[in-house]
């Protein structure tokens, strides 16, 4: 991928159980979980993966579950015009959805973990 000129590609991934039973409303809220790092760091999301695990069940019930829960990850993130460029499944003993999220953000306007907690502090 080719970077625009004074942008930087900064990257975060987050995993999260689901909080709901709902897997598409988990799908989002995952989602917003990710994309949310990189709103604080002033980075624009451009591309994310997923690494969903769903329960043991019935083909059918894990066909249903998983494009329930795609489908509210790709809600949002079709809403901040991020891509979703690929991930993987498994199972496992609870529904979970991982996504590691790249953005753009320009040098000056980067912020990272120390300078946010220094304006956390004037706060």
């Amino acid at each position: 991928m080719d970077l625009p000129p004074g942008q930087l590609l900064v990257q975060s991934s987050d995993q999260l159980r689901s909080m709901v039973a709902d897997p598409w409303l988990f799908g989002r809220i995952a989602t917003l979980h990710a994309l949310s790092d990189l709103f604080a760091m002033h980075a624009r999301p451009v591309s994310a993966q997923v690494l969903a695990t769903l329960p043991t069940a019935a083909a059918e019930i894990t066909q249903r579950d998983l494009q329930q829960l795609l489908a509210g990850a790709i809600y949002e993130l079709n809403r901040h015009n991020c891509t979703l460029s690929g991930g993987h499944t498994a199972e496992g003993a609870e529904m979970q959805l991982g996504l590691t999220v790249n953005g753009l953000a320009e040098r000056e306007q980067l912020l990272e973990k120390v300078e946010l907690a220094r304006e956390i502090a004037w706060c």
